[in-house]
């Protein structure tokens, strides 16, 4: 579970970066000259390296759902923050979106923990090594 949420939240992280590479583009060649384009690499690089060893270090069941649920978060958190977008006040949507969250969050940690339960019951049910 711990690499779903960093390669998603690496995948969050991303999502701001292409946002903010999206505002002064004018070109292939214009991003060539900016840090953020290859600091936007980097984290992909990053993203797609924890995701593949979020896939391989257990059950997909902990893993996939760490990651789905941290990207959007994560993205979101810094786009209010680092970006200075705004959300709109007191419409209904916010609320939703917020209660969505909260479930997506709730449904997360007790997967993980089903999961957990789970494979912890057949390494106890395994017949012993020699």
């Amino acid at each position: 579970m711990l690499f779903g949420t960093v390669a998603g939240s690496l995948f969050g992280i991303v999502a701001v970066q292409v946002n903010s590479l999206s505002e002064i583009f004018d070109g292939p060649l214009s991003l060539i000259g900016t840090p953020t384009f290859y600091f936007c690499v980097l984290t992909g690089v990053g993203a797609i390296a924890a995701q593949q060893r979020a896939f391989g270090a257990g059950a997909l069941e902990a893993s996939y759902p760490a990651m789905v649920a941290s990207e959007p978060i994560v993205a979101m958190v810094l786009s209010l923050v680092v970006l200075g977008e705004k959300l709109s006040s007191h419409a209904l949507g916010n609320y939703v979106s917020l209660l969505g969250i909260v479930v997506m969050i709730t449904g997360v940690i007790g997967l993980a923990r089903s999961t957990a339960i789970a494979e912890e019951a057949a390494l106890r049910s395994a017949p012993p090594e020699e």
